[in-house]
């Protein structure tokens, strides 16, 4: 059975997770390794009213727990491209797309699958190096669990609720392997430049994705691009994010303003 005929409904997959009819841009987030689309919960009371947020919920988290896993990052783009697709049908409204960590990896290949028209008006990274760069720390994914545990928590990969439950640990653990091990395996192949502005968001004390390392971004598109860094980890944005989303609205409100001039 092809890729395309176990994709899921479209509404398990694009999660809205704050509704607003009178908004002008659509944000679409897209999560790190094993998270779900209560990573972006804090967002709904930081954002300017002009976006309706939404979110991006691959297999085995939150509402799609019980999914299979996808084994490749052309499975993981066949589902976000179908939804998104189908979610165009009936909201027209210009979207923006924002990954942090492996979800920056995953808006950059599902940018590259969608037609010229269904693309968004910009893309945003956080906190993943340049695609052509695989990850200073390595293939993790394959360490034994208590040296998994061990490297995730050295940039925060484990929220503290997952770590105080051995229940929890059992049912995530398995989600981000498989996430990092699509993301180490996924390799930047004859793509064409894009032709999206960017936004680069990257920590200074981020031995997961270092700034050197993100600024090679400003490659994968011949539009303009932009890099912001800020102080902290891998997970910076849990404690800047009023900061965070300052930077994109301004770059996203100067995205629209050209569209428009």
């Amino acid at each position: 059975m092809s890729v395309v005929q176990q994709l899921p409904p479209a509404d398990d997959v694009l999660i809205v997770l704050r509704k607003n009819a009178h908004s002008n841009v659509r944000l679409i987030g897209f999560t790190p390794a094993g998270a779900g689309p209560q990573f972006y919960r804090q967002w709904k009371q930081n954002l300017p009213d002009h976006y309706q947020l939404e979110a991006i919920t691959l297999a085995g988290r939150e509402q799609r727990i019980t999914a299979p896993l996808a084994s490749s990052m052309a499975e993981v783009v066949a589902q976000v491209v179908s939804a998104l697709c189908n979610s165009m049908e009936y909201d027209s409204r210009p979207m923006v797309f924002f990954g942090h960590s492996f979800g920056a990896l995953v808006a950059f290949n599902v940018c590259h699958h969608l037609k010229h028209s269904e693309q968004p008006i910009a893309l945003v990274v956080s906190a993943h190096c340049g695609p052509m760069h695989k990850t200073p720390i390595g293939e993790i994914h394959r360490l034994t669990d208590e040296v998994f545990i061990e490297q995730l928590q050295t940039f925060d990969g484990l929220p503290s609720e997952v770590l105080s439950s051995p229940q929890y640990i059992d049912l995530v653990l398995p989600v981000i392997r498989s996430d990092l091990a699509i993301d180490y395996g996924t390799d930047m192949v004859d793509k064409p430049q894009l032709e999206l502005p960017l936004l680069i968001l990257s920590a200074r004390q981020d031995h997961v994705a270092p700034p050197e390392l993100m600024d090679d971004w400003k490659a994968i598109t011949s539009a303009t691009s932009e890099h912001v860094q800020f102080e902290g980890g891998h997970f910076y944005i849990r404690e800047q994010l009023n900061q965070v989303v300052e930077q994109l609205d301004t770059f996203v409100m100067g995205t629209l303003q050209t569209l428009n001039a």
